[in-house]
């Protein structure tokens, strides 16, 4: 477990020396230390954990150490955090062991001189853990909020703005949940009902979605890599909202299908799925590793066959419509549908990367004309009668709605379709409310 937590710590230093992300340095350190399954999954949590907990969990210390964690010593600071989220929000590991953990981390580091300090901040602080502070409500509602749900003012600012005050608590009630699991079964390869007998004699729990065909939703969920399942491409992950944005655009056998954006390739394959195997699906990256990742997937599930992927920058289009990224310039064939999952904020998956909230909302602001262009270059290469279906996992109506009546408004070939649930043709989904992540779907046809 020693060793859990001088990962994590290393992994936590890192982000804030280099701003990386954290399920990339987190996966690269525990492929090298080749952890035991517990102690990676406790490495796992702490990393997370003290991520999105860290506008909370700093209140509290600075009220236990009366001074600002903001000046202490990187490591300090991170092997303090990581010791209070331990104290406040794993009932598991007892407060004793925390500490303990703490100053060890404390002299590893060549801290020996704070290890008093250390011991005393967290002791008093596990003192406390029955009786945390918070700051009153009624003298400032937003630095209550911030440190409540432990999300910076200006993200709630920003959402109050877009979605007003009570639809933002809702959010902020969600952003530290645990998101749900759901994968999609590989219906080439097996049933719903099989694949559920398979995984609960692996000890995984899985259960039908309510909401989407084919889907599973697991709990207490082993390492998935792991499962000869996995292996033998009977299922893959992806969240419910992806596997609705597919439902939407409803590929049908035989089609050409596009997918910009495709890596790491989900949504290509339920929409292969989709199409039981029959017809083109066309899945572009813009970079060559993320297209690897697209053809590795496609292989282990079955479907080389029909997804092809391609590097291709999907927010750049010659003007005669062929394809830029082509030695040859030839241009691509017209096609049946086309997705169009951008790259966005991210504001509606904070709950599986916790880091996203602490961006300046500023930073989005020149996300809408990339979007805008993606969404153009798309619905050029759409047969006349064909369908586009434009989503993003942005909780945030300028990529959106705003995108969506721009390209309309410039656009009079196009119109918006209504799909159940979505009677004006767009529809934002919400964790509380829908189950999925924060997800935004809206579906064009051309005349």
């Amino acid at each position: 477990m020693a060793q859990a937590r001088e990962i994590a710590l290393s992994v936590l230093l890192r982000m804030e020396k280099d701003g990386s992300y954290s399920n990339l340095l987190l996966d690269t350190a525990l492929e090298k230390a080749a952890l035991p399954r517990r102690d990676a999954a406790l490495a796992t949590a702490l990393v997370y954990g003290v991520i999105a907990r860290r506008i909370t969990l700093d209140y509290w210390l600075e009220s236990a150490a009366k001074r600002p964690v903001e000046k202490m010593q990187p490591a300090l600071r991170n092997l303090l955090r990581l010791g209070a989220y331990q104290l406040c929000f794993m009932d598991k590991i007892p407060a004793r062991a925390a500490v303990n953990e703490a100053v060890q981390l404390t002299k590893k580091h060549h801290l020996g001189h704070a290890t008093g300090f250390v011991n005393g901040v967290l002791r008093g602080l596990s003192r406390q853990v029955d009786n945390l502070p918070f700051p009153a409500p009624d003298a400032d509602n937003l630095h209550a909020l911030e440190v409540q749900y432990s999300c910076p003012r200006a993200l709630i600012i920003f959402w109050q703005r877009a979605y007003g005050a009570e639809r933002t608590l809702e959010i902020l009630q969600q952003i530290n949940a645990v998101p749900p699991l759901a994968v999609r079964v590989n219906t080439l390869r097996t049933t719903p009902e099989a694949l559920i007998a398979e995984l609960t004699e692996q000890g995984v729990q899985a259960k039908l979605s309510t909401v989407v065909p084919n889907a599973l939703l697991l709990t207490h969920a082993a390492d998935l890599r792991g499962l000869p399942a996995f292996s033998d491409g009977r299922f893959f992950v992806q969240d419910l909202a992806s596997q609705m944005a597919c439902a939407v655009l409803d590929p049908q056998p035989g089609e050409t299908v596009y997918d910009l954006c495709a890596a790491p390739g989900g949504k290509s394959f339920t929409m292969a799925l989709r199409m039981n195997g029959k017809g083109t699906v066309r899945a572009f990256d813009l970079h060559s590793h993320r297209v690897r990742l697209i053809e590795e997937g496609a292989k282990r599930l079955g479907l080389s066959d029909i997804v092809e992927a391609t590097v291709r920058d999907a927010s750049v289009q010659n003007i005669d419509g062929q394809d830029a990224t082509s030695p040859t310039g030839a241009a691509l064939p017209a096609a049946d549908r086309v997705l169009c999952d951008v790259p966005c904020s991210g504001l509606g998956v904070i709950r599986r990367k916790p880091e996203i909230r602490y961006k300046n909302p500023e930073t989005f602001d020149g996300l809408p004309d990339l979007q805008y262009h993606i969404l153009c270059n798309g619905a050029a290469h759409l047969k006349p009668g064909g369908t586009v279906v434009y989503s993003t996992c942005a909780l945030n109506p300028a990529e959106n709605e705003a995108v969506v009546r721009r390209f309309l408004d410039g656009h009079p070939a196009f119109v918006s379709l209504p799909f159940p649930g979505a009677p004006t043709g767009s529809v934002t989904l919400f964790p509380q409310a829908d189950g999925a992540d924060g997800f935004f779907i809206a579906k064009l046809s051309r005349r």
